[in-house]
């Protein structure tokens, strides 16, 4: 069970000059420091399904210029965005746009920009599929507390759960500082979650055999 994701790629376009120049051109820079300041003031809508949390962009990647002599006539921007079911991806694409085709139409002198979708991942939640079930069951088996809960990152589960496949985002070792440089796990906790998915995936095996025989 996990909220998902969708994610672009914005192209930012400005008009390429002589930084020292007499003459000012739009700095493509500088307007898409104006979209993402403004989609940074975003407030992105509740949700009232259960368990997911709300909606949350980021943006996670900026790039562009060279140099220092010469302004900038492109500038890239990547955007993280984890929608739910009340705010999906065409809620999502929505938001883009509309900030977007609004900042183009407040840099006349510039291309518009492009809006490039790279990745997009449905919610699922699945607490009572096989997976989840037997996963469910081993960890109770080992003594791990285990309660059902909504991940906030999105993992391959999504798109699995985009095919029609029943899927669980599953148990995982201790962590600390998820993403960061430091990332790191607790040694100590692999072997029990071995344990849980090899009881549950053995479970599973038997389950299908008995289902087929």
């Amino acid at each position: 069970m996990a909220a998902a994701v969708y994610r672009v790629r914005l192209h930012v376009h400005g008009v390429a000059s002589h930084a020292g120049g007499r003459t000012s051109t739009p700095n493509a820079i500088g307007k898409a420091a104006e979209i993402i300041t403004r989609l940074s003031a975003v407030e992105l809508p509740s949700n009232s399904s259960p368990g997911f949390p709300p909606g949350k962009l980021t943006v996670t990647e900026i790039g562009g210029g060279q140099g220092y002599s010469v302004t900038p006539d492109l500038c890239s921007v990547n955007i993280d965005i984890r929608t739910t079911p009340d705010f999906d991806d065409a809620a999502a694409e929505t938001l883009i746009c509309r900030i977007v085709d609004d900042t183009d139409r407040r840099w006349p002198d510039t291309k518009p920009a492009l809006i490039e979708h790279v990745q997009h991942w449905p919610p699922y939640a699945h607490p009572h599929s096989a997976p989840a079930t037997a996963l469910f069951a081993a960890t109770a088996a080992l003594g791990i507390d285990t309660a059902a809960k909504i991940a906030g990152p999105s993992n391959i589960g999504n798109y699995l759960a985009g095919l029609g496949i029943p899927v669980t985002a599953g148990s995982d070792v201790d962590k600390i500082g998820e993403h960061s440089t430091d990332k790191r796990i607790r040694t100590d906790t692999i072997p029990l979650v071995h344990a849980a998915y090899h009881c549950a995936v053995r479970d599973l095996l038997t389950s299908a055999n008995t289902q087929t025989h």
